[in-house]
């Protein structure tokens, strides 16, 4: 069991179609697979297709998504007849290696009282309904009463990163394995002509739209063009106490320290030149050289960039932590670090003219943010390079903030994550996006009685009554004037409480205890009972939208079971 999840977690950390489905014993088609004790033989790619079927055990296969009814359909070029697959035990499906065919560039959507996300273009709204053009599920209508907010323009429109939908261009940071001399007669007992691999339990795991950490404080890092004034957001989950170091505007740039090495004293084993022997080559060598030193002065400190040891876009891993300096400045470069555990504290990481690592811990309000040994939570970091200025939410809910009384240190673009002491961690639903300078969070826009518009400067807000949206127009009414703001303008509408249905209500019960998820590309989530599908649409049933079909060319993944995480609870379990 442990060899079998251990190749599957292999096969999510690699981020490539490898067909990496070697089961102990038998799959779950019956088929004999091979098994040598100690190694697992992994094949070098996999022709069978890029969509993964995952199951409850951490089994998984690849191939091609043929549709589903009672079963799962599944195709693969090497087996003459699709699978029929029972879908009791299929975790979930991960559509083209999480890398959708069709996805749109555009952000717009509406979010309703039991969490979905519905991409679309938001055509009316009455006091009965709103008129949905969605990418996914064709033109919508859906009941006010479900409706929790409505967002034209998020972000600004600005999306800089959206995902985990799959693993690529992250990078795992690790240590220099040190090479291990071997005994001749272990050499011997090699069968060089096998190709064979030891499988060895990554740091981090990618898996269903996640990342896990269970192991050791390895980073996770990725390029990303982060902005000048921007949010990062991102869900953690946890267990154990939790310390989570973010980074941020990070350049991955340091200088490179020479090693010292102790020289072995053998000049006395040496044929020295005469001493009468002016002309020698080895004493003009030696003058000429002395000369250059005394010219040139003190050398400036040469640097080392982690991006130019990447090759590809797969997720790998690169030696690039040093065991005799630890600190975020020699792991992320010149940076800003947030540590993220009871209370949170937030560093300048950087170097000086001559190449010594400074950390500094800027001034800020010590707000304890109740975080329990396990649990989950939304972290929403906003910052402004101009304005040298950084704000903490947690859960929609203020944390603190912090100013750098100095120059902004963070010349970089990138964000990388580690973890800290016995942590267990899970990262999903990161975004990068713009932010429009607004000190506060949506949810600071709930009211009970008042509808709330937010506008995309980030600064104006007008609340009252959304009497209407039509012909792309919203018609507020507040306490003193009727106003009509274009949709373009307004980047969230915030509607009110005592107007929602309640998602527990009788009416909106699943006919099964746990719906299946579907999660789209930049983003989207739709929860519903699949009834059946091709390879292209898929029908099903909700009990707050009814009977629908779903286009899936911009799914990453459909999974049948959303109470529990994957890879098999972090690991342990295994």
């Amino acid at each position: 069991m442990i060899a079998r999840t251990i190749l599957c977690l292999t096969a999510l950390i690699s981020g490539t179609s490898a067909g990496l489905e070697l089961l102990q014993g038998r799959n779950p088609f019956g088929a004999r697979t091979e098994k040598k004790a100690g190694t697992l033989k992994i094949p070098k790619s996999d022709p069978t297709g890029t969509d993964i079927m995952r199951f409850d055990n951490g089994d998984l296969i690849h191939g091609k998504f043929g549709g589903l009814n009672d079963r799962v359909v599944w195709k693969r070029p090497d087996i003459d007849r699709p699978l029929r697959v029972k879908r009791d035990g299929i975790r979930q499906i991960v559509f083209n290696g999480g890398r959708p065919g069709i996805h749109s560039s555009k952000t717009s959507h509406v979010s309703l009282i039991n969490g979905d996300q519905i991409p679309g273009e938001i055509k009316s709204l009455t006091d009965k309904h709103l008129i949905l053009d969605s990418p996914v599920l064709g033109e919508l209508k859906i009941p006010r009463e479900q409706l929790k907010s409505l967002s034209p323009n998020p972000f600004n429109g600005k999306l800089t990163y959206a995902g985990p939908f799959t693993s690529d261009n992250w990078v795992l940071l690790t240590y220099p394995e040190v090479e291990k001399k071997k005994d001749e007669e272990q050499k011997e007992e090699i069968d060089q002509n096998e190709e064979e691999a030891e499988a060895k339990l990554p740091n981090w795991v990618y898996s269903g739209a996640a990342f896990f950490n269970a192991r050791d404080q390895a980073p996770l890092v990725r390029k990303t063009d982060l902005p000048d004034t921007g949010r990062l957001q991102f869900e953690v989950s946890w267990k154990g106490r939790l310390n989570l170091n973010i980074a941020v505007h990070a350049d991955f740039t340091r200088p490179i320290i020479p090693e010292i090495r102790q020289e072995e004293d053998e000049e006395g084993e040496e044929a020295a030149p005469a001493e009468d022997d002016d002309k020698s080559p080895e004493k003009k060598k030696d003058e000429e050289k002395k000369t250059e030193e005394d010219d040139s002065g003190p050398p400036a400190p040469k640097h080392e960039i982690l991006w130019d040891l990447k090759e590809g876009n797969a997720l790998q891993s690169i030696p690039w932590l040093q065991r005799d300096n630890t600190g975020h400045s020699y792991t992320f470069g010149s940076s800003y670090v947030l540590n993220l555990s009871s209370y949170s504290s937030l560093y300048r990481c950087e170097f000086d003219d001559n190449g010594k690592a400074q950390i500094v811990r800027l001034d800020g309000p010590r707000v304890s943010q109740s975080l329990s040994e396990t649990g989950t939570a939304t972290v929403d970091l906003r910052f402004d390079r101009k304005k040298k200025f950084f704000i903490l939410y947690i859960n929609g809910n203020y944390a603190a903030q912090w100013t750098d009384p100095q120059a902004f240190e963070g010349q970089g673009k990138s964000m990388g994550f580690s973890s800290s002491g016995n942590c267990k961690v899970r990262l999903s639903n990161i975004y990068v996006t713009s932010w429009n300078g607004l000190r506060d969070t949506a949810l600071s826009m709930e009211h009970e009685e008042r509808d709330v518009a937010l506008l995309i400067n980030g600064t104006d807000r007008f609340s009252g009554s959304l009497t209407k949206i039509d012909q792309g127009t919203a018609h507020l009414k507040t306490a003193y004037a009727e106003m009509t703001i274009p949709v373009s303008e307004i980047s969230s509408l915030e509607l009110k409480k005592s107007t929602m249905g309640d998602a527990d209500n009788e009416k909106y019960l699943w006919e099964d205890d746990s719906p299946s998820i579907l999660l789209f590309k930049p983003l989207g989530r739709l929860s519903l009972t699949p009834k059946g599908s091709t390879d292209k649409t898929l029908e099903g049933h909700s009990p707050f939208l009814g009977n629908l079909k779903v286009n899936l060319d911009s799914a990453t993944l459909l999974r049948f079971n959303d109470e529990s995480f994957d890879v098999t609870d972090w690991f342990n379990d295994l």
